[in-house]
């Protein structure tokens, strides 16, 4: 089944409000940023029942998209920034390069844009650029043609 009823919130009839909406958005950034830790990052979901949970740098499951996420939230205003999240971006290729999230056993590191390290490299190339991390993107994106 891939609708579980008891793992969702009922609707209600309430109408929309906006205020609402935006405290909701903060206090889910600001428990995101309570729970990031500089060594660990984020833990997962205990449901998504992952061996290598340390060590999710990617953009779709893993650091750089909470990273991406939370920055632009304070960017808008909708959220406070609790650290700056650029800093944060601008390690993570490092941290991907030395344990990649996903290998392929015959070439390495994915150079995935949502499941590898051209996810990582495009988050760390938006908040804080540097032209290492551009050409490092420009290798992926020409090697991957």
């Amino acid at each position: 089944m891939l609708f579980h009823p008891d793992a969702h919130e009922r609707l209600t009839e309430r109408a929309w409000d906006a205020a609402a909406v935006r405290d909701a958005v903060a206090a889910l950034a600001a428990d995101a940023g309570r729970a990031f830790d500089r060594d660990t990052l984020w833990m997962p979901h205990p449901l998504d029942d992952l061996e290598d949970w340390d060590r999710l740098t990617g953009l779709y499951m893993g650091a750089a998209g909470a990273v991406w996420a939370l920055d632009r939230l304070a960017q808008l205003g909708a959220a406070e920034a609790p650290r700056d999240w650029a800093r944060v971006a601008a390690k993570l290729p490092e941290r991907y390069a030395a344990m990649p999230d996903l290998e392929v056993e015959t070439s390495g590191a994915v150079p995935s844009l949502m499941v590898g390290e051209a996810g990582v490299l495009v988050v760390a190339l938006v908040l804080r650029p540097t032209a290492e991390v551009a050409q490092r993107l420009l290798d992926l994106v020409r090697g991957n043609a």
